[in-house]
């Protein structure tokens, strides 16, 4: 959801480079953001903060 990614703003330089345009960033392949999480440009506890909302 839109307004939910609004407020992560350590996602917005990732948003839009994940490989399929109606990623969710949950279970997709070549999500930019699960790749940001797993390097550590954005912290675990943030991503699972968005899926706990998301889910």
């Amino acid at each position: 959801d839109k307004e939910i990614l609004s407020g992560f703003r350590e996602f917005k330089p990732f948003i839009g480079q994940c490989k399929f345009r109606n990623c969710a960033h949950i279970n997709e392949p070549k999500c930019a953001i699960k790749q940001a999480v797993e390097v550590g440009d954005i912290h675990t506890k943030r991503y699972q903060n968005y899926l706990n909302l998301i889910t």
